[in-house]
């Protein structure tokens, strides 16, 4: 299981407010205990933004997070621990301020070639497809492509000397001990056409590209494991995905979601079926991400609704990722100009101070003395994080579930089932979205209570409304799989 972490937000340990190495390290065990095997470590290295995704140098770590000799005492730990470590690293734009940027905007080799200079006013008439924006930013009277905004100006992987440095930045990373890599926006490498003067997705392009980086990786390294982020529909996603091993699965995320908002179990099946069945890589399956409002914002202030989504997400195949706080119900909505409020700090403690409490920013949504935090939440046997708590150990005693082959879906009523078996273990799931108890005969297997309600008679299960329920069985058993 991945858990996506926010370093600025999480555990401070030099007393400044902002999170570090040294804070997430000495939390470490906090993560280990929840049963998380993989950390998804977001953007760390120089940057003059909040989130890190424009950076300024890529050799360099941001100070404010420690120094070389923290980092690598943050994997070390996490190492000895059995959790791997996978870098997010953006590479299709930078920062202004980064000196490749400084030597494209007085024509220096070979940075004047590092950036998509405009050379056809008739450029300028390109938007953005998602939102209609200017796809160009222009700085001491040079226009420049800037696809993430004037800010973010987009490298330009024409150049073969950029793509070899690329390969060096990728070998410089995993050479500290990470253990592969998040590739930000992997489907926005060649993005543009010049021949018809706008936007346009160059997969093959893109996907060449990236064989060739991972292959040059591969080599450095063995081991290793690339995550793609494409948001894309499935089939764009799959061409990715086939490529990096894994893939972030953003159609399931909205699936389970929208199926318990609207309890409507045929769209979790509709998301099942696009995205589960005869994969030839891994999907990374999650609810919300740093892009995304946090699940329980989505599901309008609904901690049952929150608890069953997760229930769903933690028994299904794939790769399990939660984002930082989302075992104890931190709030927070997306805005595109003010993403702030997803990236909250972590509330350690109910007066929102103590040892290790970030406080860079003041919170909105995950406020002080609101019941949020961990301190408050631990003590309480019947509180979010408990019950997200139990659902983790569930998945963390059970990896094989990663791997393992849905051989059955079944909707009935409102009830929602699905088989899942690998050589040696079998499992029936059972979802209910009804307003209604469901009964389930029960002979031959042995009834786990993953989230909600059930009672348990002599050859009969009920399984309470937003409920979920596992049967598992021998592998030699006999059974509906």
């Amino acid at each position: 299981m991945f858990y996506q972490l926010y370093l600025r937000s999480f555990a401070d340990n030099n007393g400044d407010g902002i999170g570090d190495f040294q804070g997430a390290t000495r939390k470490m065990e906090y993560l280990k205990n929840l049963g998380f095997d993989s950390i998804w470590l977001m953007p760390i290295m120089l940057s003059p933004s909040y989130h890190g995704y424009t950076i300024s140098n890529h050799y360099k770590v941001n100070p404010l997070y420690g120094n070389f000799d923290d980092l690598l005492l943050f994997v070390k730990k996490a190492h000895k621990r059995n959790i791997k470590v996978i870098l997010d690293l953006p590479l299709t734009h930078t920062s202004v301020n980064h000196n490749w940027f400084k030597g494209f905007l007085h024509n220096k080799i070979p940075f004047k070639n590092w950036y998509l200079e405009l050379n056809n006013t008739a450029w300028l008439m390109a938007k953005r497809p998602w939102d209609g924006q200017s796809l160009w930013g222009k700085f001491n009277n040079k226009w420049y492509y800037s696809l993430f905004g004037p800010t973010s100006p987009s490298l330009n992987y024409e150049a073969p000397s950029l793509v070899k440095e690329i390969e060096n930045i990728t070998l410089f990373w995993l050479d500290k001990g990470f253990d592969g890599f998040r590739f930000d926006a992997a489907k926005h490498i060649f993005d543009f056409s010049a021949n018809q003067g706008r936007f346009e997705y160059q997969h093959e392009k893109n996907l060449t590209f990236w064989k060739k980086l991972i292959q040059v990786m591969s080599h450095f390294k063995e081991e290793l494991y690339f995550i793609g982020e494409v948001w894309d529909e499935q089939k764009v996603i799959e061409r990715y995905s086939a490529v990096f091993g894994a893939g972030f699965n953003f159609p399931l995320s909205y699936a389970i979601k929208e199926s318990v908002k609207e309890r409507n179990p045929a769209r979790l099946w509709q998301g099942i079926n696009a995205t589960l069945i005869n994969k030839k890589y891994i999907p990374v399956n999650f609810l919300n991400n740093h892009d995304m409002s946090r699940t329980l914002t989505f599901m309008n202030g609904s901690k049952r609704k929150t608890l069953f989504s997760y229930s769903i997400l933690l028994t299904l195949p794939g790769m399990p990722c939660i984002y930082y706080g989302e075992e104890l119900g931190m709030k927070g909505n997306y805005h595109k100009h003010y993403p702030e409020e997803v990236l909250e700090p972590f509330p350690w403690y109910q007066a929102g101070a103590g040892p290790f409490q970030t406080q860079w920013k003041a919170s909105k949504k995950n406020t002080p003395y609101s019941g949020i935090s961990r301190e408050y939440q631990k003590k309480n046997f019947d509180s979010y994080f408990n019950k997200f708590k139990k659902m983790l150990s569930f998945r963390g005693q059970r990896k094989w579930i990663d791997s393992a082959t849905i051989t059955g879906i079944n909707i009935k009523n409102d009830l929602f089932s699905v088989f899942l078996k690998n050589s040696n273990h079998k499992v029936h799931l059972y979802y209910n979205y009804s307003d209604n108890k469901k009964k389930i005969q029960n002979n031959s297997g042995t009834p786990v209570e993953i989230y909600g309600k059930i009672n348990y008679r002599s050859h009969y299960l009920e399984i309470f409304p937003f409920s979920t329920l596992a049967v598992e069985k021998r592998a030699d058993s006999i059974s509906p799989f």
